[in-house]
């Protein structure tokens, strides 16, 4: 399998976005958050960011960060 990883930061002061994309079997249908996630979840918070999992385009898994590039206002 792959994973794809991208950071990208728009403009000076902007927001930070990490998106990771890999083409592994996918989430299953009515999948429940595990621990791990809530602990990703958790620790995004924690900076005032938010994280966002969804079903891959082309099957595998998507999750995105965004953080604002200061940390927690």
């Amino acid at each position: 399998g792959s994973v794809t990883v991208r950071l990208n930061r728009d403009g000076p002061g902007g927001e930070l976005r990490i998106e990771v994309v890999d083409d592994g079997r996918g989430l299953p249908p009515g999948h429940a958050e595990g621990l791990g996630l809530a602990g990703m979840r958790d620790r995004v918070s924690a900076v005032g960011g938010t994280l966002d999992v969804a079903p891959g385009e082309h099957g595998g898994t998507r999750g995105e960060v965004h953080v604002p590039a200061g940390g927690r206002s």
